[in-house]
């Protein structure tokens, strides 16, 4: 499923058009247009590294797509997809969704 997300995500992105979940929901983003730099992170060898300056720990992992905002910062999309009919919140799902609200406030 991830795969097919990213090649939808990819045709906008190469049509140079918003994605419609984007839209519908009033997101002022655009998909990251530099596909090198996207390929790259989204390599699970390679992936995207950052370092907080003030305690010194690292957050690294592969990407599935990323959103540019106005102000150019940038924001990581992390699709989850199970094939189950009801929504679950997996523990390890949850510690991404922790890492990501906490890494806004640094």
């Amino acid at each position: 499923m991830d795969q097919l997300l990213k090649e939808e995500f990819d045709a906008c992105r190469a049509a140079g058009k918003p994605h419609p979940i984007l839209v519908e929901n009033h997101i002022n983003a655009k998909l990251f247009d530099d596909r090198q730099k996207l390929d790259e992170w989204r390599n699970n060898f390679r992936g995207l590294r950052w370092t907080d300056p003030k305690s010194g720990h690292t957050l690294f992992g592969a990407v599935d797509d990323i959103l540019e905002f106005p102000d150019e910062s940038l924001a990581v999309l992390d699709y989850k997809s199970s094939g189950a009919k009801e929504i679950t919140i997996y523990d390890s799902y949850q510690l991404q969704i922790d890492i990501n609200s906490a890494s806004r406030n640094l």
